[in-house]
C-alpha cells in the first residue's frame, strides 16, 4: 500500500498548481525582459515568438504593469499550449521513474486478498477519490489560470480600468 501511496503522491496537486503559477510568472518575466531591453531568457523556445510580437504591437498605455498585462494576455494561450506539453512531458518521465513491478506485485496480492476484482475495483476508486479529486493537468492549468486571472483584475492607474476591460477594447 505504501507504494501505491507513493506514486499518487509523486503527483502533488499542489505543486502542480505552484508549478502552473510559476510558469505563467515565466511568461511575464520573459515579456518584460524584452519591453526594459534586458537580456536574460533569450534561450528559451518562447522567446523569439515574444519578441516578435512585442516588437510589432506598440501600446498606448504609459503604465508599465498595463502593458506587461496586455502583452501577456495576448501571448498566454501559445505560451500555455507549449508549457502543457512540456508539463505533461514532464510528469510522464515522473510516472517512468516508478517501480511499476513492485506496484503490479502489490496489487497481485491485494487481488489475491480481497478475492479479485469488485473488491479491489471499489478500493481503486476510494483511493482515487480521497487522493486524486483531480487530475495533475487540472492543478497545473488552474495555476496558469489563476496567473492569467490576477493580469486581467489588475486596474490601469491612467484610466482606473480593469485590464480585461482594456483587452477588449483592443483593435489588432
Amino acid at each position: 500500500m505504501a507504494s501505491i501511496l507513493d506514486a499518487v503522491g509523486a503527483l502533488s496537486l499542489y505543486t502542480a498548481a505552484e508549478t502552473g503559477q510559476m510558469t505563467g510568472c515565466g511568461l511575464r518575466r520573459i515579456c518584460s525582459q524584452i519591453m526594459r531591453g534586458e537580456a536574460g531568457e533569450e534561450r528559451h523556445p518562447f522567446y523569439g515568438q515574444a519578441k516578435s510580437y512585442i516588437d510589432a504591437h506598440p501600446l498606448p498605455y504609459r503604465e508599465y504593469y498595463t502593458k506587461l498585462d496586455i502583452y501577456y494576455l495576448a501571448l498566454c494561450e501559445d505560451f500555455q499550449a507549449e508549457a502543457m506539453r512540456s508539463f505533461f512531458h514532464d510528469q510522464h518521465w515522473m510516472l517512468r521513474q516508478i517501480d511499476m513491478p513492485h506496484i503490479e506485485e502489490i496489487y497481485r496480492q491485494m487481488e489475491e486478498l480481497l478475492g479479485g476484482g469488485e473488491q479491489l475495483e471499489r478500493l481503486g476508486s476510494l483511493l482515487r477519490q480521497r487522493f486524486l479529486g483531480v487530475t495533475v493537468m487540472a492543478a497545473y492549468l488552474q495555476g496558469l489560470t489563476e496567473d492569467m486571472l490576477s493580469c486581467l483584475i489588475r486596474r490601469d492607474i491612467e484610466s482606473s480600468r480593469q485590464v480585461f476591460q482594456l483587452w477588449l477594447d483592443r483593435v489588432e
